[in-house]
C-alpha cells in the first residue's frame, strides 16, 4: 500500500502530495536588438534582455538560422533600469557573422513537483539578422 501511495504522490495528481506545482517564471523579452530586426552591425557586443525577475534564470542560447551555436557571457544587470518593474540585463556576444539571421532561445529547468521527474522548458524569444 506504501508504495502505491509514493508513486500516485510523484505523479503529483493524487492526495497525500504536499509539494507546491511547478514555479513559473514570465518568458523574459529581448529589448535590443529588437525582434525581427535586420541590418544589426555583427559587432553589436551586448544583447538588452529585460526580465519580470530580479534574476534571469535559466540558460540562454543564440544560434544561427543554419544552427551553429554563439557563445554567450553571463548575463549582468544594466546599471540604468529603465523600467521600475523587472531588470534589464546585458548579456555580452561576440562579433557576428554578417548577414545571418540569430535565434535567441532560452532554456530552464523546474523541478518537478510530488517528486516527479523535472519540467524543462525552451522558448524561442525573437531573432534578428546581422548587415
Amino acid at each position: 500500500m506504501l508504495a502505491l501511495s509514493l508513486a500516485a504522490c510523484s505523479t503529483g495528481s493524487q492526495s497525500g502530495c504536499s509539494q507546491t506545482a511547478v514555479q513559473s517564471y514570465k518568458t523574459p523579452s529581448m529589448v535590443s536588438p529588437t525582434n525581427g530586426a535586420t541590418g544589426v552591425s555583427g559587432a553589436i557586443g551586448t544583447i538588452q534582455i529585460q526580465s519580470q525577475q530580479l534574476t534571469l534564470p535559466g540558460s540562454l542560447t543564440l544560434t544561427s538560422a543554419s544552427g551553429a551555436s554563439v557563445t554567450l557571457g553571463t548575463p549582468v544587470a544594466a546599471k540604468n533600469q529603465p523600467v521600475p518593474t523587472g531588470t534589464l540585463f546585458n548579456v555580452p556576444v561576440a562579433t557576428l557573422a554578417s548577414g545571418t539571421q540569430y535565434n535567441l532561445g532560452w532554456t530552464i529547468t523546474y523541478p518537478g513537483s510530488c517528486l516527479g521527474p523535472s519540467v524543462v522548458k525552451s522558448a524561442t524569444w525573437g531573432s534578428f539578422t546581422t548587415q
